[in-house]
């Protein structure tokens, strides 16, 4: 169990692993206070701290973002993803501002670089909406996981549906 949002110290990691999380995602905190990342990894170990990375295209590349994708940070996503590996971060999940929702598809551009970039376990969310969408991804880069999440709060897919179409993209 990954438990993020609002985690800003250690002693809100400790409240979380008490509560029965194995780890904890951090956006917003880490990147106002870097330190976090390897404060936590040095506590805990880099397998509790998962860098939760916002992106969105911009000229150029992409900028992280952070609070719920609302607030720009001034930070290059690609730059930031390898500063947070440095910092002790285990896992990174990347998720595109611009695709989350829309069900139009990853995005694969983003998700290639990052994962292209980093030697911890990238995991991609944001604009799943069909089967398609995985093989697309899976043709470009092999992130370590996906999310999906509007896809299965709606109810449009399965867990079942999913795992076959991770299946069927051969993403093993």
């Amino acid at each position: 169990i990954t438990i993020g949002g609002g985690i800003r110290s250690v002693d809100d990691v400790a409240q979380a692993l008490d509560s029965g999380a194995d780890k904890v995602a951090i956006n917003t905190a880490a990147v106002h206070s870097p330190k976090l990342i390897e404060d936590v990894a040095r506590k805990y170990g880099s397998q509790c701290v998962v860098a939760s990375i916002q992106t969105k295209k911009v000229p150029g590349g992409w900028e992280a973002y952070v609070d719920a994708g609302r607030e720009k940070t001034g930070l290059s996503a690609l730059d930031w993803a390898r500063r947070v590996v440095e910092l002790g971060a285990g896992e990174m999940v990347v998720t595109s501002i611009d695709q989350e929702g829309t069900k139009s598809g990853f995005d694969v551009e983003v998700a290639q670089a990052i994962n292209d970039s980093v030697t911890i376990p990238v995991i991609i969310s944001g604009g799943y909406g069909q089967p398609r969408h995985i093989g697309d991804l899976w043709k470009r880069t092999q992130p370590s996981g996906l999310c999906f999440a509007s896809v299965l709060h709606y109810k449009t897919a399965t867990v079942a549906d999913l795992k076959e179409a991770v299946r069927a993209a051969e993403c093993t």
